[in-house]
């Protein structure tokens, strides 16, 4: 599969920490500020301590979950060939001009062999 344009190392955003770059560091802070804000929002309201001692386990969540989703990124980034990402973007892309394995292309290799009918055997 060839590129439109040629992608380089020189263009791709450089990884900054955890094998990650930095937007997608950015990206996983702001997810894990979006799940983890609610739920300290509720353990507020919800349970008996302070509200302001909440703030602790709510800001440690947070950092584990952003911590948990830059190793997500990295572990299905490790040892793919540069621009993996995009480029298997592009193949499964609705309507993409290549043809996909399936039940109608591989029929004649997913089918066992003809069986010979009782009392045919082969010459020996």
């Amino acid at each position: 599969m060839k590129p439109e344009l040629a992608l380089t190392q020189l263009e791709r955003e450089p990884i900054v920490q955890f094998g990650c770059t930095w937007s997608e560091i950015q990206r996983c802070i702001w997810r894990g500020a979006a799940l983890a804000l609610p739920a300290t929002l509720a353990a507020m309201f919800v349970l008996p301590a302070p509200p302001m001692l909440m703030l602790v386990p709510g800001v440690l969540g947070w950092l584990g979950l952003t911590y948990g989703l830059t190793r997500h990124i990295h572990r299905h980034r490790a040892g793919k060939p540069l621009y993996y990402e995009r480029h298997r973007k592009a193949v499964r892309a609705a309507g993409a001009p290549f043809v996909r394995p399936g039940a109608v292309y591989q029929q004649p290799r997913n089918d066992p062999p003809p069986r010979r009918p009782a009392g045919t055997e082969p010459a020996a």
